[in-house]
């Protein structure tokens, strides 16, 4: 037997036991023979190594590999690039992606797959009209390819056309009726469109194909969430980790809700499991940095985000966490003497910049983040005239299962009830707006004072705080709005407006008393406080809430027609340990 067929007899040793799933073979005798292999064998070797390491999830060594069969290639061929596209694809990063596969029909112009997956990389980057370009592509060339059809239609999901997402969907099951991950992914688009009962439809039908697969019962526990129903979600959820004991979206899932419980240790040692079998996954880091946060164990949180980051560093939301946690002043230790104390503020100090750089790199992944700019313009001190709607949206909606307690417990949070002491008798009130309502604390207030309201409306930027004030039933009307839109579009006439440390993320107010002065009724009382600073006007601090100096104040009061009945100035909640000043103003139209 010559050297060429001992060769080739390797080769398909090496083959038949990659069919086999016999990784362990396979590896040993690529190792055997890698060394000696002679230089036309090699592309195929490594091939067969990146394959080997594909299917074992470790795409960094697979995409070296395929850059390796690629790099001992005599002639190039479409497949092997589409490889190594596939092994960017699978690490985010989209653009070398899309690169890969643009040079599969360089090679081959009628590769019909590339299409297809340069509509995916498109569509992951979100530009919706170069990806539409490519799967219209790939359809023309394969009308009937129902794979083809089913990743057009995803991208017509994210692009939010869920007509067209459906139509193809539908074609795709007319085509395959077997195919589980298509029925998953209607489903998906009907839960998206609020239509859970067609969406739970589509998920019995995908565990009809396959009741042991978790993905359509793990969906079926987001659907649960969707309509209010944890105990059932959870339940679905627990199912998904009796078929797969580490699946981690369904420990995401569950840890999600067991923070809402405060059910922390059980959540973080169900994430320290996840971690353990998949170590490269960054949702589960970034998870438990969430729990570690809510029990103010802030060094552990910064380590967790550190390691998400570490493993998958396109997370902004992750980014903001981290530059929010290092921008925190570490809590002093109330034992330990001054000296000690002295050098935790030292390093909060230092952290700073590190804090910076990490708001930096949010808004570098995500220049469309107003959060992250917001909190950088907070510690750079550059100017900015209020917090944008994302921030409000994203830190309320967070903060909203803990809201009441952290407030009250932990803040000494006072303003609700020192507010509703500037009203110097029992009053009935006809029509109350609360802007910034959040979960009611003032409405609840103002009925404990003993005064009577007739009818009052909410509106907050966070429909999770809103959704707490509901289930109080404290309001006839509830509106998930920005302050400001909603008293320009509203016209109606109030007694009573509140803004009660809501001011705090607006830096120049005149225009909000303006309109507070439009809808203010003729004997009308405008109740809000505000964070004091010492020097003149206004400025936004570290902590990222604006603070105003009182003659500021009272100077765009008398601008929009208003008069100050009375304000007091007092601590009205603390901060690692320190009051932190604010004004309560009790205002009404000037006569």
């Amino acid at each position: 037997m010559d050297d060429r067929s001992t060769d080739q007899n390797v080769l398909n040793q090496i083959w038949a036991a990659l069919e086999n799933t016999d990784f362990s073979t396979a590896q040993a005798l690529i190792d055997f023979f890698l060394p000696k292999a002679p230089p036309k064998a090699l592309w195929e070797v490594w091939h067969i190594q990146g394959l080997i390491h594909w299917m074992n999830g470790s795409y960094p060594a697979a995409q070296t590999a395929f850059h390796n069969c690629i790099h001992h290639a005599d002639e190039l061929q479409d497949f092997m690039y589409n490889n190594l596209g596939n092994a960017f694809h699978a690490q985010h990063d989209y653009h070398k992606a899309a690169q890969a596969y643009l040079k599969v029909l360089e090679i081959n112009p009628s590769y019909t797959k590339a299409y297809s997956h340069l509509g995916l990389c498109f569509m992951k980057t979100e530009a919706f009209e170069r990806s539409e370009e490519f799967h219209q592509k790939a359809l023309k060339l394969e009308p009937q390819n129902p794979t083809f059809l089913y990743n057009a239609a995803l991208m017509y999901h994210r692009k939010n056309d869920p007509i067209t997402a459906e139509v193809m969907f539908r074609k795709a099951i007319s085509i395959d009726p077997t195919d589980l991950d298509t029925f998953v992914a209607l489903g998906n688009l009907m839960k998206d469109s609020e239509r859970y009962q067609e969406a739970r439809s589509f998920y019995a039908r995908a565990l009809g194909l396959n009741v042991n697969h978790p993905e359509p019962m793990l969906q079926l526990a987001h659907c649960a969430l969707c309509e209010g129903n944890t105990e059932e979600a959870s339940s679905r959820f627990q199912t998904v980790l009796g078929i797969d004991p580490h699946h981690p979206q369904a420990i995401l899932g569950l840890t999600r809700i067991m923070r809402t419980e405060n059910l922390f240790p059980v959540a973080e040692q169900l994430l320290e499991q996840g971690i353990d079998a998949h170590p490269k996954n960054a949702d589960l880091y970034a998870e438990l940095g969430n729990i570690l946060c809510d029990q103010d164990r802030n060094e552990e949180a910064i380590k967790a985000y550190r390691e998400s980051l570490k493993i998958n560093p396109n997370q902004p939301v992750v980014y903001m966490h981290l530059g929010h946690l290092l921008s925190d002043p570490m809590p002093l230790l109330s034992e330990s003497d001054k000296s000690l104390n002295r050098a935790v503020m030292e390093h909060n100090h230092g952290r700073k910049e590190e804090a910076i750089a990490a708001y930096e790199e949010a808004l570098r992944l995500d220049p469309s983040c107003g959060s992250s700019r917001y909190l950088l313009a907070a510690l750079r001190k550059d100017p900015i005239q209020r917090a944008p709607e994302d921030y409000i949206c994203e830190l309320f909606d967070s903060y909203a299962d803990t809201f009441d307690s952290h407030l009250q417990d932990k803040l000494n949070y006072q303003t609700p009830s020192l507010l509703t002491q500037l009203l110097d008798s029992k009053r009935t009130f006809s029509n109350i707006l609360d802007l910034g309502a959040g979960t009611g604390l003032v409405v609840s207030a103002l009925q404990s004072a003993g005064h009577y309201i007739k009818q009052a409306t909410a509106v907050d930027l966070s429909e999770n705080m809103l959704s707490k004030a509901r289930a109080k039933k404290l309001y006839d009307a509830y509106h998930c709005q920005d302050i400001l839109a909603y008293l320009n579009e509203n016209q109606e006439k109030y007694d009573l407006i509140i803004a009660a440390d809501v001011f705090v993320y607006f830096g120049d107010l005149s225009p909000l008393f303006q309109l507070c002065a439009q809808r203010l009724t003729s004997n009308g009382v405008l109740l809000f406080s505000t964070e004091t600073q010492l020097e003149d006007g206004f400025s936004i601090h570290e902590d990222a809430r604006f603070a105003h100096h009182p003659r500021q104040i009272e100077e765009w009061l008398v601008l929009s027609g208003l008069h100050c009945l009375e304000h007091k100035e007092l601590a009205l909640r603390t901060q690692s340990e320190d009051n932190v000043l604010g004004t309560l103003w009790s205002v009404s139209k000037a006569i």
